[in-house]
């Protein structure tokens, strides 16, 4: 999993190498953590961990080191037990207050793949939608997150199952 997070950090730096300036991410966050969520009925509680790399891009190509950006973060997880692995591309609109410790709270959503169905999940192929509140302190990031999975109504049963997630990582500005 690691090995994949390198990857992703080495090439959203190639990719700020070359290219269209509005291309360039101003930076890169690697977190990772873990996460908790009750299912229903007799199944065990989801625990699992989690790890992604979000690309940052200013909103305003102007102001590079602009308080609100948008993100694009691919992420992989697996639950504790290695009984389910799980993948997602979200795309994340972000608000940063600036200074050296630096709160920040997001928001995003995009498509969700799971190995496994559940009692609340008929797809195996889903959403997650996710608000996030952070704190930035100099590179290194704190994260809480509150990450909902549903099938958009693909198939029923369609109940959601809602996770909450403790996330620790850096970020590197280009």
């Amino acid at each position: 999993m690691w090995r994949l997070l390198m990857a992703l950090a080495i090439a959203g730096w190639a990719a700020s190498s070359c290219g269209q300036e509005a291309l360039r991410p101003v930076s890169v966050e690697v977190i990772a953590g873990a996460g908790r969520a009750n299912l229903d009925g007799a199944q065990p509680e989801y625990r699992g961990g989690f790890a992604a790399a979000s690309f940052t891009f200013p909103l305003d190509r102007r102001n590079r080191s602009g308080n609100l950006s948008w993100q694009i973060e691919p992420s992989v997880g697996a639950e504790e037990d290695g009984s389910s692995v799980e993948a997602a591309v979200a795309v994340f609109l972000r608000y940063g207050w600036p200074g050296r410790v630096s709160p920040y709270i997001k928001v995003g959503t995009g498509p969700f793949y799971m190995s496994r169905t559940t009692e609340e999940q008929s797809t195996r192929f889903n959403f997650a939608s996710s608000v996030a509140a952070g704190l930035q302190i100099d590179r290194f990031l704190v994260e809480c997150r509150l990450r909902h999975v549903s099938n958009a109504g693909i198939s029923e049963p369609n109940g959601g199952i809602n996770t909450t997630f403790l996330l620790v990582g850096f970020s590197h500005r280009f």
